[in-house]
């Protein structure tokens, strides 16, 4: 039996459910391995130059909501 690889990557930020925002690292064990957040939807990868663009020009900092890692 081979081990499945995590789909989520430890570096990178994601969005779940109600806006919540966590690093791959972090994420539930059931979201890291089908991309699918507690609340049954899909998680999306949260893009560094988007995350930047938003802290430019609304002043918002994205950052996982557990360990505090930035975009």
């Amino acid at each position: 039996m081979t081990e499945q690889e995590p789909l989520l990557r430890d570096n990178l930020l994601y969005l779940g459910d109600n806006g919540r925002v966590f690093c791959g690292a972090c994420a539930p064990e059931s979201t890291r391995y089908t991309c699918i957040d507690r609340g049954g939807e899909e998680v999306v990868e949260i893009i560094p130059e988007e995350a930047r663009h938003v802290e430019h020009e609304e002043g918002i900092t994205t950052a996982c909501e557990i360990c505090g890692r930035k975009a």
